[in-house]
């Protein structure tokens, strides 16, 4: 994993993937990945044993900072807005259809 240099950093990983994925629990609890990097992160910076784990898990960012989505991720499963097409499924923030929406033309959107 690239190293999360500080809690906003952390915290801005945890909202923009950790929340969205089927393993962070229901109730806001944190997954064991998840948990692994928070207890880890300042230790993998002098043990590569541990660095080597979090790489596979949360593999740090090809190009500049940061780091790539995590190897555990899974989408949860939106509820359907009102122009949503059956059989599409979203991921991410911009609420990009996935390849199941590949004959709509792009018409599939949810609110």
């Amino acid at each position: 994993m690239g190293y999360f240099s500080n809690g906003t950093e952390g915290n801005m990983y945890e909202e923009k993937y950790c929340e969205k994925c089927i393993h962070y629990g229901e109730s806001g609890e944190e997954c064991t990945i998840l948990t692994l990097h928070t207890c880890w992160n300042y230790e993998q910076t002098t043990d590569e044993t541990k660095k080597t784990a979090l790489d596979l898990l949360i593999p740090p960012a090809k190009v500049g900072l940061g780091n790539e989505i995590c190897t555990m991720f899974h989408p949860k499963q939106e509820p359907p807005g009102p122009n949503h097409l059956p059989g599409c499924r979203y991921y991410g923030d911009d609420r990009q259809p996935d390849a199941s929406c590949a004959g709509s033309g792009g018409a599939c959107s949810a609110t």
